[in-house]
């Protein structure tokens, strides 16, 4: 990397939906409340129900995103006025690009990074009578530590038994569409003339898309959320804790390299989503050129857990993403340290550990195991096999 190279790309975030006079829905709605309290309501464009935000986007040089879809004109929407919701503030962050810079200021600060298929290969906790002391690696050294933080995304409930009914590992649908050189497509997808988007909003299973400009490879990225499945598998860790317990874990290239492709659901909404409002793709002969399942922890009511485990003194857990954690990446470091130092605030409150409260509803019902509909075990999986039992 070099000091030229972006991580973020203030692009804008442009949401719609498929009924062209929807306009914002009750989500949409109270996050541009919440900014606009925030006092920023000036960054907020809502094209299908002020007028006059159409010409104040192309003043503020936003035109781009003012219909990047060419909604206007197409039958989809019959001609009528904008209905999207563009958010300046909005854009993407380089994944690749703003973990490597975190290891960077890790590595300024002193930290120790092991990036290695042994040496960094967690095998289990050290104990000294009910208190973890460290971590035991695959090289078969041990680590002491006064307190062990559990950060490890979607393999946190594998590592944490504690979690079940809590956490649950589960995966999003990425799809990829390889833009060739020399397209005119890169000029009209390139980030300073296309905007992130999201589509269908909390819809259900043939709504939550999202997807970004291209990124310097040239790659148009579209992730599906509206169906997450799980893996579930009978867990043999070798300490024993938890074993033949089912959990769901996440599936990568070293752990199943035979399994690849995404559920047919993800395909069929992410193909109709191109085929309506991206025909220029299917023109140009171009399609899905690479997929993979994105793994993350779902917590039961979508909440970060950022707290100490009960029963297991000396380890602090940081997970529950949802699936929306790595956003916040600048700011996580602060949560966690804050919890470590016992300093309370109102929204450590709401991350602390916690069971579901009879009466309560769960924004996701965990640990079905494999009777869950979603598992993978049970849906087909377009191009490639299903993974073994």
């Amino acid at each position: 990397m070099t000091p030229s190279e972006s991580i973020y790309v203030n692009c804008g975030n442009y949401r719609f939906g498929s009924d062209s006079e929807q306009g914002l829905n009750a989500f949409e709605k109270a996050s541009v409340e919440n900014i606009s309290r925030a006092g920023l309501a000036h960054t907020q464009y809502l094209f299908g129900e002020k007028a006059e935000d159409v010409d104040r986007a192309r003043r503020d040089g936003l035109g781009y995103a003012v219909d990047p879809f060419n909604l206007a004109s197409s039958t989809e929407s019959g001609g009528k006025k904008y209905k999207g919701y563009l958010d300046a503030i909005g854009g993407f962050v380089y994944a690749d690009k703003a973990c490597r810079f975190a290891l960077h200021l890790a590595g300024r600060l002193g930290v120790r990074v092991v990036l290695d298929r042994q040496a960094g290969q967690f095998e289990g906790f050290e104990y000294q009578g009910d208190r973890v002391t460290g971590i035991r690696t695959a090289d078969g050294k041990t680590h002491a530590a006064v307190l062990t933080i559990v950060a490890c995304g979607g393999w946190t409930p594998s590592l944490l038994p504690e979690m079940d009914g809590l956490c649950e590992t589960t995966a999003g649908s990425v799809a990829m569409v390889q833009i060739p050189e020399g397209s005119p497509l890169r000029e009209r997808f390139s980030a300073k003339n296309f905007p992130v988007f999201s589509w269908n909003v909390r819809s259900g299973q043939n709504g939550n898309l999202y997807g970004f400009p291209l990124d310097d490879r040239g790659v148009l990225k579209i992730g599906y959320r509206g169906t997450k499945y799980t893996n579930p598998q009978v867990q043999v860790q070798a300490s024993g804790q938890g074993k033949g317990q089912v959990r769901s874990t996440p599936i990568t290239k070293w752990s199943s390299p035979s399994v690849t492709g995404l559920p047919e659901k993800s395909v069929q909404v992410v193909q109709h989503f191109l085929d309506t409002y991206l025909p220029e793709l299917k023109d140009a002969g171009i399609g899905i050129s690479q997929t993979r399942l994105c793994w993350y922890t779902d917590s039961y009511d979508n909440q970060w857990v950022i707290d100490r485990v009960p029963g297991k003194e000396g380890v602090v857990v940081a997970t529950g993403g949802s699936g929306h954690a790595f956003k916040f990446l600048p700011v996580l470091g602060q949560l966690v340290a804050d919890r470590v130092e016992g300093v309370e605030s109102e929204l450590l409150s709401r991350l602390q550990w916690r069971k579901l409260q009879e009466g309560e509803k769960a924004q996701k019902v965990l640990m079905k195991g494999f009777d869950d509909e979603y598992a993978l075990q049970n849906v087909r999986m377009v191009g490639e096999s299903r993974p073994k039992l």
